[in-house]
């Protein structure tokens, strides 16, 4: 169920771009956005077939960031090509996966669970090659639109040069026009 609150009295797109880094760090990430009403934060296996391109965690502000490409994503927005999920009061994250030596990959979500227990917002995401990502918050927030020039297919990590891998991956550098949020609590 999609959360709805005052914040949100003038539910719009956003038509300013914005880079992942800086809405991650940003102090006002809700003012003025429009509110989906389908909410992959609270749904069984919301983020499936998206691929988990980045993460991060920003110590001083206690919040975490996950990067998320949506261009294979079989329930979300399919005008949107990127989204970023921000945990503003981060009570936990966890990252566990299988080693793999000199080999560039993306993980593709074959699987997530959301969970609240005492306040707290859980989710798992359980991807391929093997590895489950786990994040823990008072809420959450998942942002999701347009970052020019990431509308290809993802690039092929296994051949392709770092090079071209980079310019064809969504970073906290990339700018993103933002279409919609779901958000937890």
């Amino acid at each position: 169920m999609v959360s709805r609150d005052p914040e949100y009295a003038n539910h719009r797109k956003s038509t300013e771009m914005i880079s992942l880094g800086h809405l991650l760090e940003s102090q006002e990430i809700l003012a003025g956005l429009e509110v989906d009403h389908y909410n992959p934060l609270v749904e069984q296996d919301g983020f499936v077939e998206c691929e988990i391109v980045g993460r991060r965690f920003d110590v001083f502000r206690n919040r975490a960031g996950v990067i998320i490409d949506l261009k294979n994503s079989l329930r979300l927005d399919p005008d949107s090509n990127t989204g970023l999920l921000v945990v503003p009061s981060l009570a936990g994250m966890s990252w566990s996966g299988r080693s793999y030596e000199n080999r560039l990959m993306a993980r593709t979500v074959v699987g997530s669970t959301p969970a609240v227990s005492n306040g707290i917002y859980e989710l798992t995401i359980v991807c391929t090659p093997s590895a489950t990502l786990t994040i823990r918050g008072q809420g959450v927030y998942f942002f999701h639109g347009i970052a020019p020039g990431m509308d290809a297919a993802p690039p092929d990590y296994g051949h392709d040069t770092i090079e071209c891998v980079l310019a064809g991956t969504q970073s906290w550098n990339t700018e993103l026009g933002i279409r919609g949020i779901s958000k937890t609590g």
